[in-house]
């Protein structure tokens, strides 16, 4: 579970912190204020894949760009199964990425992420979390699920593999 969110020169804003209870939290104001920038970095923070960089049919949920011309960073604390751990990532201009520490980040549990469009994204550990066959981690393994509103609707099909999920319709459908 994400705990706390800080922000440095990201996005709209020099300065940006946001500090979540230990259950519910609602995000209010009104638009254009960065509520959906805020969910978009915290998926981020949990994940760390973008939702644009996941579902490039996406409209929104492009990575965080830097405020003006000075240093970036991102700084979280996460919750896993048995410790709290605090991850700063900072934005390298070359390179044009966020980078972070090496090595596998903690697992926040499943993480579910309903978009202000009508899309979703899913992480759940048991399906995208670094595995290990004896002693390699098995890099074969899906970043996360992130579905446009028109995939909600109408299913996600692939070229190579066919029909991946219904969609709604088609369940209606069905039942």
């Amino acid at each position: 579970m994400i705990e706390e969110l800080s922000l440095r020169n990201v996005g709209p804003a020099p300065g940006m912190a946001l500090r979540f209870a230990p259950r519910l939290n609602l995000l209010t104001g009104d638009n254009g204020l960065g509520k959906s920038f805020l969910l978009d970095i915290a998926w981020w923070a949990l994940t760390r894949k973008w939702p644009g960089e996941l579902n490039r049919r996406l409209p929104t949920g492009l990575a965080a760009k830097p405020y003006a011309d000075k240093p970036a960073s991102i700084t979280f604390s996460v919750t896993g199964k048995s410790k709290s751990v605090t991850y700063e990532s900072k934005f390298d201009r070359k390179l044009q990425a966020w980078t972070g520490a090496a090595g596998r980040p903690v697992n926040p549990g499943l993480v579910l992420y309903a978009q202000a469009d009508g899309g979703f994204a899913a992480w759940d550990p048991a399906r995208n979390y670094w595995r290990k066959k004896g002693n390699v981690d098995v890099q074969d393994r899906p970043p996360a699920y992130v579905f446009s509103t028109q995939e909600i609707w109408d299913g996600l099909k692939d070229p190579d593999r066919g029909l991946l999920c219904n969609g709604l319709i088609a369940d209606w459908a069905g039942w």
